[in-house]
């Protein structure tokens, strides 16, 4: 922009607000008269502007050509490429689509938030390339032999939790036969007797290590609320010898599905033979076809049916080296670190891997999820916009009743089913 008067500048930023607005034939008129003022040079952001507009305006040819002069002109910006992988994703051109954002030359972004929005809108295309090879039903772990899933010492699984009863000795366990050995469970003002749960896992299993710790703050504040746990748990594991190379938050309606016959210590040799320090899963969403409600002294692996591929937005969580805890986000789906870039991230799903998330389990747990994320939204100074669909769910409870959460619980689970299998574009953004 230094090359611009003030003048051009105010054009420019006007052409953007005509853009935003839609009127695409004022922008068209002001970057033509702007590209044509005397001694004009056109800089990154013209380009930019210029290039979204001929997109928008279904200029497929002249799009293209100045994208690639985007590209020559300013071979450190990011800008082309993010605009030629929305161009080809909108197309359904996913191969191409693919190989811009993977092209991107990531290392020039200084912004933190989009270099790793871009690292993560190429991860989402390759898990939407290799997702279907995952093949299989919800399973117990299971050894391929009679020995059992070799135990994993630099591994650490990190839950914040509340009012999971039903489900939190199914996740445990589940993980632990998986060969997770260090467990931080942070209990946020459960009324069920989740942290009695937990107590009782650590006792039937004296080779855990568990670490139980009471969170009495009412507010929905669960990033910065993760990242102490997963600092507490890098710290109190790491005082006994025991150097944790993954942390991994994890919510209680969550469970790691592997390969058949393997655990958490083939996935590490994975991450070893890479290089890598990020691995980047997918969040499956699962359910009972028929509406089966779900309690803690059923089969969890019986009650689930149906598992959703990628029908809608694909949705990503993060196990890491404890070294990118700063940059945990709200809910673990992205990592915007400074250190984070494309050679350090392993995607799950190429090796078949994903995450399976057993989001509602009864109409009674739905009223709890509500109940408790309308309160605890509530209980902050955050927006308005924040966490809205708690706050929705939960002023619609609050004026018609219980119906509400059974509505939700028969709708989810019958929209998973009709998920099941199927496979749609990712959203165009990033």
């Amino acid at each position: 922009m230094a090359n611009l008067t003030g003048e051009q500048s105010a054009s420019l930023d006007e052409a953007g607000q005509l853009l935003k607005n839609g009127q695409l034939e004022a922008a068209e008129r002001m970057l033509s008269g702007l590209a044509q003022t005397p001694g004009f040079a056109p800089t990154r952001l013209f380009l930019a502007k210029l290039c979204e507009l001929l997109d928008r305006q279904g200029r497929d040819e002249e799009f293209l050509s100045r994208v690639n002069e985007f590209k020559q002109r300013f071979p450190r910006a990011h800008n082309p490429y993010m605009l030629a992988y929305l161009f080809f994703l909108r197309r359904e051109d996913i191969p191409s689509a693919a190989q811009e954002i993977g092209s991107c030359p990531e290392q020039f972004i200084s912004h933190i938030p989009t270099r790793a929005a871009v690292l993560y809108a190429e991860a989402r295309l390759r898990i939407h390339q290799s997702h279907l090879s995952i093949d299989r039903s919800f399973r117990r772990p299971t050894p391929s032999d009679d020995a059992p899933l070799e135990p994993v010492d630099d591994l650490a699984i990190c839950m914040m939790v509340r009012d999971e009863a039903d489900v939190m000795m199914s996740n445990l366990l589940h993980h632990y036969q998986l060969g997770c050995r260090k467990f931080a469970v942070m209990d946020n003002l459960s009324r069920d007797g989740t942290a009695s749960v937990v107590s009782r896992f650590a006792r039937l299993h004296p080779d855990c290590t568990v670490l139980l710790v009471q969170d009495p703050i009412e507010g929905y504040y669960q990033a910065k609320k993760t990242q102490g746990l997963c600092r507490l748990a890098r710290d109190c594991f790491g005082c006994a010898g025991d150097e944790l190379r993954l942390i991994f938050p994890l919510d209680a309606d969550e469970f790691v599905d592997l390969p058949p016959g393997v655990g958490f210590r083939w996935l590490v040799d994975r991450m070893i033979e890479r290089e890598s320090e990020v691995v980047v899963f997918h969040l499956c969403n699962a359910a009972s076809s028929s509406l089966v409600h779900y309690d803690e002294r059923q089969d969890v692996y019986g009650t689930i049916d149906v598992v959703e591929a990628c029908s809608g937005q694909i949705v990503t969580k993060n196990t890491f080296n404890p070294r990118f805890v700063s940059g945990l986000t709200m809910g673990n789906h992205v990592l915007a670190h400074g250190d984070l870039s494309r050679d350090k991230i392993f995607v799950a799903c190429e090796v078949g891997a994903r995450i399976i998330h057993f989001k509602y389990r009864s109409p009674r747990h739905v009223a709890s999820k509500i109940l408790n994320g309308g309160q605890a939204v509530n209980a902050t100074k955050l927006g308005q916009h924040y966490a809205l669909h708690w706050r929705t769910a939960y002023a619609d409870m609050q004026q018609r009743g219980f119906v509400v959460a059974e509505e939700m619980f028969e709708s989810y689970c019958l929209a998973t089913a009709r998920s099941s299998g199927r496979l749609n574009i990712p959203p165009c953004r990033i």
